[in-house]
């Protein structure tokens, strides 16, 4: 009898745990949706797909809260707008990134805004309450320690790479533990100031894969990363464009979720092109976590690159490769976060060298290979 009762409870935990993916992998399709509706300009029929992905998971991302508050801003629907901003404070939003946003400025005629505007600080203090505020500061520790150990290297950069190395490792494998103790570290979690940053910082994962490729390591992921951010991608817990970014990266695999979409040098957007046996293993790669296909993040992508393209050209002893500055500068001006982020790695070159670097780096992507499973 205790032993069918055991059973019992294990199919039961088993049939909750298939049920709640399913449930994201239809959150997934319904923002997908929603993001390529915006990309055709059709705010009305976006707003429509998030509404149902909202009712399929219990935490949605903050990311796609904004785009929704700014599908409903644009078709005057206040009553959904508010109730978008309520839902973005719940994350811990920063109130400067509401009252700076020129793209929320038609709802500050409605009388709900200044309720909203005077009731903020009150309510973000017992908001804060609700956060692992320990867990925070430890993720920020481990951040800071990252960068300190990377400042390091500019210095001294012969002297100072095994104790960065020591200092990443040190970071995952405790990263790791969290994640066994508190769970992945989610928006509810620990919280986030901005909808497409969160507090945990995925820099300090980034730097472990670019490490194991420059050490050209023999054991590849030695902690197991991959398999606890495809768990949290599966179960809605970190956004795929993020995991797609850092598997870019990771040396046993690369490119095999098609991080990379569009390359951009200067004004200048490619779509990059793949055959079609590495487009079926990026899909079929993807499907499996239950995220959209290679041809629909292509679309938003270059959305996304059209978007930042015309930002200032940066100064001329910067990187040809240092893309970081210009999607600040794009998240800076606050519109639809679609396909700026992750989905697609934009190149970023000095005019000076836009011509070289642009047929360089089109080159290195048109070629990268991916392997097969």
């Amino acid at each position: 009898m205790k032993k069918n009762t055991i059973f019992a409870i294990l199919m039961l935990l088993v049939l909750l745990n298939v049920k709640a993916q399913e449930e994201v992998r239809a959150y997934n399709k319904f923002t997908n949706k929603a993001e390529l509706s915006i990309v055709d300009s059709n705010y009305t029929k976006a707003l429509k797909y998030y509404n149902k992905a909202f009712e399929k998971i219990e935490h949605p991302f903050a990311r796609d809260y904004y785009n929704a508050l700014l599908c409903a801003t644009f078709t005057g629907n206040n009553d959904l707008a508010f109730d978008y901003l309520e839902k973005l404070i719940y994350k811990g939003i920063e109130i400067e990134y509401f009252t700076d946003n020129e793209y929320l400025e038609s709802l500050h005629k409605d009388s709900r805004w200044q309720v909203f505007i005077d009731t903020y600080p009150a309510r973000m203090e017992k908001i804060q309450e609700s956060f692992n505020l320990e867990l925070r500061q430890e993720l920020i520790g481990m951040i800071e320690r990252d960068q300190q150990a990377n400042r390091r290297i500019i210095i001294d950069t012969i002297n100072n790479y095994t104790a960065f190395d020591s200092t990443i490792f040190a970071n995952v494998k405790h990263f790791l533990e969290i994640v066994e103790i508190h769970g992945f570290p989610t928006e509810e979690m620990i919280g986030l100031n901005k909808p497409y940053k969160s507090t945990f910082n995925t820099v300090i994962l980034t730097h472990y894969y670019q490490t194991l490729v420059s050490k050209d390591a023999v054991v590849l992921d030695p902690y197991n990363l991959n398999k606890t951010l495809e768990k949290a991608v599966i179960e809605g817990k970190l956004i795929d464009d993020s995991f797609f970014v850092l598997m870019h990266t990771y040396p046993k695999k690369p490119n095999i979720f098609g991080s990379y979409a569009v390359i951009q040098i200067d004004n200048k957007i490619i779509p990059l092109k793949y055959d079609k046996k590495s487009v079926n293993i990026i899909n079929r790669n993807r499907k499996r976590l239950g995220t959209e296909s290679f041809s629909d993040s292509k679309k938003k992508a270059i959305f996304g690159a059209e978007k930042i393209k015309n930002i200032p050209n940066r100064k001329e002893n910067e990187s040809a490769m240092d893309y970081t500055f210009v999607m600040n500068d794009a998240f800076k001006n606050k519109y639809f976060y679609i396909g700026i982020d992750y989905t697609a790695t934009i190149f970023y070159s000095t005019k000076a060298k836009s011509e070289t670097a642009y047929e360089k780096k089109k080159d290195i992507i048109y070629h990268l290979e991916i392997e097969n499973e």
